[in-house]
């Protein structure tokens, strides 16, 4: 545009007195044209400037929404991705931070931009320090797997990488972090070696009881033929010969229930009730636990029926009920309960190897000694016994183990040291058509509403599951990790909160302290307990009172709906 304009002008300037002066004779007319050619020129040249302006400042506005199009969407992009995605400035304060990475943070939804990231983690592990000053010097950090302890004690595994980023003019404007929380990715690899472990050890048990087996065949036949070799008169001998053959018995009964374990035991399936083999086990069962240990039986009066050996199904049982009187050796109570329950989704994600569907539950619970998360992982695992040397064979629950999947089911332990033990065993309904039916729970069915909640849970899985569920229900949801963290929510927005459902056991102060401490800030808000235990359990145990609401984990989505709605809905 600006070349155009300077060649129109010299050409004017160099040509037009020419032209004129042959067109037009007389110098006065001459005179007054060159007046008019000089204005000509000024508004030529004024019209030429303001066409140039224009353009510049049209195309400067377009640049303009151009960058703040791009900077919005650059924005929503950052805010809205899958991943945790922070960018900070030279001076370690907030720039830009996806959702998700204050979600995994636990941050809360406030704004952290211009903030900085030591204020908003004022407890963040002293060496990411380190990590960021070698950062900001343009080293680019990273960790696959890093363990974080967050308040309240909860411990997260995070694998995260951190590097500068440049200005225009290359030098480092800060740095960018990105990082995963694999918490939950850990657990579901570690119940995988689990059950590659289990699955090794049973193929290795297997292998062993079946060549074991063939020796004792041998062992035992010849010991019959001793015996009925030796006559009557030869006490002495005759003892000796009994106690070998006593052995070998002891010691077929050990390989019958390690081909339990391996799954290679035969098996005479047939359609049974639970509730009937738990009532025909029951005057035995109480006679094995002693009079110490209080039993108590509660059965499904609608149990459907199961497809399973009856003689495999009282061992587990029976083994089960040893275990528990071991764990109470100055008595208690021991709780046997059969329940018709749904194992949906949510309870998949945590457990791979379950298929949803309609199970059979029978659950035994003690009031014992309770176990620890080490004790816990290990506890189906072939002779690793918790006894003394010589009391027990380590055999009682990895037999249940085996029993339970060769049968086509699913055993699961809850415990918590103090606290006692639940066992839960799972078999498949035999009606195929009662299968979970996925449409028919959707969300979009179940009954929501807007009030707020805080959901009281050590345990991070089982509190991000139930959160989310109530968000997409509609609730207004706040998530504590323990007892303090909910009493400080509590007086916070002690007029707005309407319900609380928090664990039974907890850290420092339990659920019922806890939901005591809340109602005393303010009596109308409501509480839902849930907990690994069963609610007849706890309430044999003195822990709860009868009558509250209650929640059994697992517990389906539909589960909780239908609870927390009816809580929140109660006239009284």
């Amino acid at each position: 545009m600006a070349w155009t304009y300077v060649l129109a002008a010299a050409v004017w300037i160099g040509v037009s007195d020419v032209v004129l002066a042959k067109l037009i004779g007389g110098r006065n007319s001459w005179a007054d044209l060159s007046i008019y050619k000089g204005w000509g020129f000024v508004a030529v040249t004024g019209l030429a400037l303001y066409l140039v302006l224009k353009r510049t400042l049209v195309s400067i506005q377009e640049s303009q929404e151009a960058l703040a199009r791009n900077g919005n969407l650059l924005r929503h992009i950052l805010k809205h991705n899958p991943s945790a995605i922070a960018v900070l400035d030279k001076n370690m304060r907030f720039i830009l931070a996806s959702d998700r990475y204050l979600e995994d943070s636990f941050v809360p939804q406030c704004d952290v931009i211009g903030r900085s990231y030591y204020e908003v983690f004022p407890d963040a592990p002293p060496h990411w320090r380190e990590v960021h000053k070698r950062c900001l010097a343009g080293s680019i950090e990273h960790f696959e797997e890093e363990e974080v302890r967050y308040p309240e004690g909860v411990v997260h595994y995070l694998r995260w990488e951190c590097r500068p980023w440049s200005g225009p003019g290359g030098d480092i404007g800060g740095i960018i972090i990105y990082f995963e929380l694999i918490t939950e990715r850990k657990r579901l690899e570690e119940q995988l070696r689990q059950a590659l472990k289990m699955e090794a050890v049973g193929r290795l048990a297997g292998g062993v009881a079946h060549d074991f087996n063939n020796l004792l065949m041998v062992i035992n036949g010849y010991g019959q033929l001793l015996l009925e070799e030796i006559g009557e008169e030869s006490d002495l001998q005759r003892s000796r010969v009994l106690e070998i053959t006593k052995a070998g018995e002891r010691a077929a009964a050990l390989t019958r229930q390690l081909l339990a374990f391996s799954r290679k035991q035969i098996l005479r399936p047939r359609t049974i009730n639970l509730n009937s083999v738990v009532t025909e086990l029951e005057k035995m069962l109480q006679r094995v636990i002693g009079e110490d240990v209080l039993l108590v039986t509660v059965t499904d009066p609608n149990l459907p029926d199961v497809k399973a050996d009856p003689s495999q199904i009282e061992q587990v049982i029976m083994n089960l009920s040893v275990n528990a009187r071991d764990a109470m050796p100055s008595g208690g109570s021991l709780t046997i309960e059969t329940a018709h329950v749904q194992l949906g989704e949510e309870y998949v994600r945590r457990h791979p190897e379950v298929v949803p569907g309609e199970y059979v539950m029978l659950a035994v619970t003690d009031s014992g000694h309770g176990m620890d998360a080490d004790t816990q992982r290990r506890a189906f695992e072939p002779f690793f016994t918790t006894k003394p040397s010589g009391q027990g064979t380590g055999l009682g629950l990895s037999t249940v183990y085996g029993i339970l999947k060769q049968s086509g089911g699913h055993v699961c332990l809850y415990s918590e040291p103090g606290h006692g033990t639940t066992v839960k065993a799972y078999l498949p309904c035999c009606d195929p058509a009662a299968r979970l039916d996925a449409e028919e729970h959707t969300l979009r069915n179940l009954p929501g509403g807007t009030e707020e909640i805080i959901v009281a849970e050590d345990d991070a899985g089982v509190r991000a599951m139930v959160c989310e569920i109530l968000n997409r229900l509609g609730y207004r949801v706040q998530a504590v990790s323990g007892p303090r963290e909910a009493l400080a929510q509590c007086r916070q927005n002690k007029d707005t909160v309407r319900l609380l459902i928090t664990d039974v056991i907890m850290p420092e102060v339990n659920g019922i302290e806890l939901a005591r401490r809340v109602h005393a800030l303010n009596s109308t808000i409501r509480t839902v307990f849930m907990s690994g235990y069963t609610d007849n359990a706890l309430l044999h145990h003195g822990v709860l009172e009868k009558g509250i609401d209650f929640l059994q984990k697992p517990f389906t989505t539909e589960a909780l709906a239908h609870k927390v709605r009816e809580v929140l809905d109660r006239t009284s």
